[in-house]
């Protein structure tokens, strides 16, 4: 798990622990998601979060995928026709996607007596990253059809930060 990530000083304790990069390849092959999802849903505690926890994961990893890797702007969401302009693109770009990766790194922590628990979530793109301080306060706005992925996130989540140069987003979700 990256140092950032590092449990805190806390009797929770880890109950599992997954990393997985995905390279073009594999990213052009097929959705990773709903095995991930599938795997993580049978651990301690997660089977009744999985609607939450499907949601961020999609989240951070379809940002990671269609902003830092195929270079897409959610603005084109905002005009007529919009999603469907944007999910062609999505296709046609990831189709002949060479190169690039995303790394997920998931730590799923439990209370010894089953009380409660979080999942740390980390996940990087080899994308050049975003200007924090210029896109972050837009996405707190959360204004038209783009751009209400974050704030959807970071309201399930507990904690947010996004590592500089942007390319790079860790949350923890607890229950």
């Amino acid at each position: 798990m990256p140092e950032a990530m590092a449990p805190e000083d806390r009797d929770i304790q880890p109950a599992s622990r997954i990393g997985l990069e995905f390279g073009a390849l594999a990213l052009r092959a097929a959705d990773p998601l709903p095995p991930l999802l599938e795997l993580m849903a049978g651990l301690p505690g997660l089977t009744e979060r999985r609607q939450e926890l499907f949601v961020i994961l999609s989240e951070l990893f379809y940002n990671a995928l269609d902003h830092g890797l195929l270079g897409i702007d959610s603005s084109i969401k905002d005009q007529e026709d919009g999603f469907e302009r944007f999910y062609r693109l999505r296709e046609s770009r990831r189709a002949r996607l060479t190169e690039g990766s995303i790394r997920l790194d998931v730590e799923v922590r439990a209370e010894p007596n089953g009380s409660g628990g979080e999942v740390r979530i980390c996940v990087e793109d080899s994308g050049p990253g975003f200007d924090l301080e210029r896109e972050l306060p837009r996405f707190e706005q959360n204004l038209g059809a783009a751009g209400r992925g974050i704030p959807l996130v970071r309201s399930l989540c507990r904690e947010m930060r996004f590592v500089p140069p942007g390319n790079r987003v860790e949350v923890v979700y607890a229950w």
